[in-house]
């Protein structure tokens, strides 16, 4: 009688760029959800463009890129309203604290997916 024993280590490897890369894109919406609902509420054209982009394989990029009100798509706008500015003096952050208050939901749902396989 004998006993054998098998390694799972290949089929772990196989599937875990494609499940961790899954989990951290689920992970980044729910930061999307989170920065829309901080983002000041009168500025709808900001808080729509808040949107997931794909930065390779593993990674994920959350951003805002939003209409400045005179029809021109700008691409600091999103860090006037986060940061502040001469335009802005004020700052309102709604894509950092996003990040923060999900941290955990996220390494969370890496967890159970490093946890089935």
């Amino acid at each position: 009688m004998g006993v054998t024993l098998a390694s799972k280590l290949d089929g772990i490897a196989k599937d875990l760029r494609r499940e961790v890369s899954k989990a951290v894109k689920d992970g980044a919406n729910v930061v999307v959800e989170a920065a829309r609902d901080k983002a000041p509420i009168e500025d709808g054209d900001l808080r729509d463009s808040i949107q997931v982009e794909r930065a390779d394989a593993a990674k994920y990029r959350v951003y805002a890129d939003a209409n400045s009100g005179d029809g021109e798509w700008v691409n600091y706008y999103a860090q006037w309203v986060e940061f502040g500015s001469v335009h802005n003096p004020t700052p309102r952050p709604f894509l950092i604290p996003a990040l923060e208050e999900s941290k955990e939901e996220i390494v969370g749902m890496v967890e159970d997916v490093l946890g089935d396989l």
